[in-house]
């Protein structure tokens, strides 16, 4: 879709939520791919090797630039929004 729509930009939550390195991938050949950093990143845990969320936003710079990355919250306002300590 992405390829089919140049000009429209796409916006991939929470970082792809696991799939991280398609993720990259197709932002590295589609300059319309843009991410967020929305959600609580829980999908870190599930990863088969160690991820820290600072190395996340270390490759997704490098490989998208600031410009096409977005900050996003699933949270209503601050601090508010989980339901849970993190």
């Amino acid at each position: 879709m992405a390829r089919s729509y140049p000009n429209m930009p796409i916006i991939i939550p929470h970082f792809g939520a696991g799939y991280l390195q398609e993720v990259l991938h197709l932002a590295w050949s589609l300059p319309n791919i843009y991410v967020d950093s929305s959600g609580s990143n829980q999908w870190l845990d599930w990863m088969a090797y160690d991820l820290e969320l600072k190395d996340i936003f270390n490759k997704s710079l490098k490989t998208l630039g600031p410009e096409r990355m977005i900050f996003g919250t699933d949270s209503s306002w601050f601090p508010r929004g989980f339901s849970y300590h993190i």
